[in-house]
C-alpha cells in the first residue's frame, strides 16, 4: 500500500487538534557531538535520566526498529481540555496547568496511530510524549514546526514559543515537511536580557 502524502497526515494530526504538524526523516541526530560533550561535562545536573539510552536519543531507528519517518505535533500550552484554576491562588507553569499534558495529547496521538493501524497494519507506530528519549526539538525543526531559538524553545512564528511537543515515529516512509529556518532569533537576545 501506498503511504499517506504529507498533507494527509497533517490533516489528520490537525483533525486530533493539535496546532501544527509536519513529517521528518527518521535519521540520527546531527547533534551527536554537542549531546556526548553536554554529558560529558555534567551539564545535565540532576537530569540522571539524560545519561540512560542515549543511543536511542540519538536515532529514533534504535527505539523503533526499521523507522522511517518521524511524524511531529505541537499543542499550545493551555489549550489543553484545561481544568478552571480561576479559583486558585498561587502561580504555576503555564504547560502545567489543566490536565496532565502527556495524558491529553497521548490519547490524540494513540487515536491518530490507530488510524494509520488500520490502513497499514503490517507497520509499526509509536506515539511520544516527553517520555521517550527522543530529541523532540531536533525533529520539530526538521519537520518545519519552528525554529529553536536562543532560549533553547521550539518558535513557530505564527504561534509562539508557548509549545508542547510530541510524537509519533514510524516505520512507514511518509515525504518529509519543509524544514523550519534554523535561527529564528537572529540578534535579538530579549528572552536571555530578561533571564
Amino acid at each position: 500500500m501506498q503511504a499517506p502524502t504529507t498533507q494527509a497526515v497533517i490533516d489528520l494530526c490537525i483533525s486530533q487538534g493539535f496546532a501544527i504538524a509536519g513529517v521528518a526523516s527518521a535519521t540520527r541526530s546531527a547533534h551527536d557531538d554537542k549531546l556526548w560533550q553536554w554529558l560529558e561535562g555534567e551539564k545535565q545536573g540532576e537530569m540522571e535520566w539524560m545519561n540512560r539510552n542515549v543511543d536511542v536519543r540519538l536515532d529514533p531507528r534504535n527505539l523503533v526498529e526499521n523507522a522511517k519517518s518521524v511524524i511531529c505535533i505541537a499543542d499550545r500550552y493551555g489549550i489543553l481540555e484545561e481544568d478552571d484554576n480561576s479559583h486558585n491562588s498561587g502561580k504555576v507553569a503555564r504547560y502545567a496547568q489543566g490536565k496532565d499534558y502527556h495524558k491529553v495529547m497521548k490519547k490524540r496521538l494513540h487515536a491518530i496511530c490507530d488510524t494509520f493501524k488500520q490502513q497499514y497494519p503490517n507497520e509499526i507506530f509509536r506515539s511520544c510524549v516527553d517520555t521517550a528519549p527522543l530529541l523532540e526539538r531536533e525533529f520539530a525543526q526538521k519537520a518545519g514546526i519552528g525554529s529553536v531559538g536562543k532560549h533553547t524553545l521550539v518558535i513557530e512564528q505564527g504561534i509562539g514559543s508557548w509549545l508542547l511537543l510530541g510524537a509519533i515515529v514510524t516505520t512507514v516512509e511518509i515525504q518529509p515537511s519543509a524544514p523550519s529556518a534554523p535561527e529564528p532569533c537572529s540578534p535579538c537576545t530579549r528572552c536571555i536580557g530578561a533571564c
